[in-house]
């Protein structure tokens, strides 16, 4: 069995939803009351200064999270194709499987490799998951760096079956380093691939002169051969009447 890789890609755009701040933005505010409190207690002034650095931490967490999803797209693309057992892509000749289908002609019962990864606008960008359905088995992948050439896991479908190969509820994951904003966006359904149905080859099959010798003989009064004349009786198809008889009788 051999395995072909894809050569183009499926990239779905998506619509956007607002970034949530998580417990962790309560717990630095908690701190920097904390931290102002004590400064105006005693009197130490870098108390002020310290509790000013967590504000700032938590602005400019708040502004890398807008960023950071902001420039990041979906793609979801059919990578690679395993033939199974029963599949006629072995009897195909290699340059249909070359001018077919990319990656190859898909047959049920087929495995199935879909490319899930991350794309990104600019520089790199993270931490980020993506999470869905293809074929209806969940997928949930998720990385700390999204480079500039993108960030790409697979996931194998096993014995696909015939019809379209959809992925939907994708949604794109995002947020800051320091974990105080996430949300997430959500992604229009696509089609990532179309399973073809098997078939056999006609080759081994008889000529058509033996499988009409092997039928069973027509009974009298159907098909074109004439087996007698009679007189017409009401009911009888007009189609099945001896025009020539009829008129040598008047």
């Amino acid at each position: 069995m051999s395995c072909r890789r894809s050569r183009s890609h499926r990239f779905a755009s998506t619509r956007e939803k607002h970034l949530r701040p998580t417990w962790r933005v309560i717990g630095a505010a908690t701190l920097w009351l904390v931290l102002e409190w004590y400064g105006a207690t005693s009197e130490v002034s870098w108390l002020f200064l310290l509790a000013a650095w967590v504000l700032a931490f938590i602005a400019a967490c708040s502004g890398y999270a807008v960023w950071n999803r902001a420039g990041l797209r979906l793609h979801l693309a059919a990578a690679a194709t395993r033939p199974g057992e029963l599949s006629p892509s072995h009897d195909l000749p290699e340059h249909v499987l070359r001018t077919g289908p990319l990656p190859a002609p898909i047959f049920e019962g087929d495995d199935l490799s879909v490319e899930v990864g991350l794309n990104t606008t600019g520089s790199s960008r993270g931490p980020a998951w993506v999470a869905g359905s293809v074929a209806g088995s969940d997928v949930i992948f998720g990385t700390g760096l999204v480079p500039t050439t993108g960030w790409r896991r697979t996931k194998v479908l096993r014995g696909v079956r015939r019809g379209s190969v959809g992925a939907t509820r994708w949604r794109i994951g995002s947020s800051d380093p320091l974990g105080f904003f996430r949300g997430t966006r959500a992604c229009p359904d696509i089609e990532v691939a179309l399973v073809l149905p098997r078939f056999g080859s006609l080759a081994g099959r008889g000529p058509a002169r033996e499988l009409e010798a092997s039928l069973v003989a027509p009974r009298a009064g159907s098909g074109t051969e004439l087996f007698g004349i009679r007189e017409y009786r009401p009911g009888d198809s007009l189609r099945r009447i001896h025009w020539r008889s009829s008129a040598r009788h008047g």
